[in-house]
């Protein structure tokens, strides 16, 4: 008798979510390639550092330069440092879900980025406990 493995709600297997944030960063990608070229520099502009370097986790380099050359080179410079601490952090996935999301809802639909709260909190270290 086969009885199906149970999960949390709520929480996806992990191929998912890695699928879909692959899609959504090509998305991202396309998105930014078709529009104009005004919409996108305002809308990446707009958006915060942190946002825009948690949207870029685990894009390949040529990728990231495409999105970063849109933008003013003071802020790519602080996007390129809050990329490195951002990929430091091990913040969750469904947080990057969430912040990849509405940075393309936001190309896609020509609104400004909806806010995220400034601190993020890191995931614990498998194995340590309080």
């Amino acid at each position: 008798m086969d009885v199906p493995r149970r999960r949390r709600a709520g929480i996806a297997p992990r191929r998912r979510i890695a699928m879909s944030r692959m899609e959504l960063q090509k998305t991202l990608l396309e998105l930014a390639a078709n529009r104009p070229e005004h919409q996108v520099q305002n809308r990446l502009m707009a958006c915060p550092d942190r946002q825009l370097a948690i949207a870029l986790l685990g894009m390949d380099p040529d990728e990231i330069d495409s999105i970063v050359s849109r933008i003013a080179p003071v802020k790519a410079k602080r996007v390129r440092e809050e990329l490195s601490l951002a990929a430091v952090r091990g913040l969750d996935m469904p947080t990057r879900m969430r912040i990849l999301k509405r940075l393309v809802d936001s190309l896609r639909e020509d609104q400004q980025v909806r806010g995220e709260r400034s601190y993020l909190r890191p995931r614990q270290p498998r194995g340590r406990t309080r």
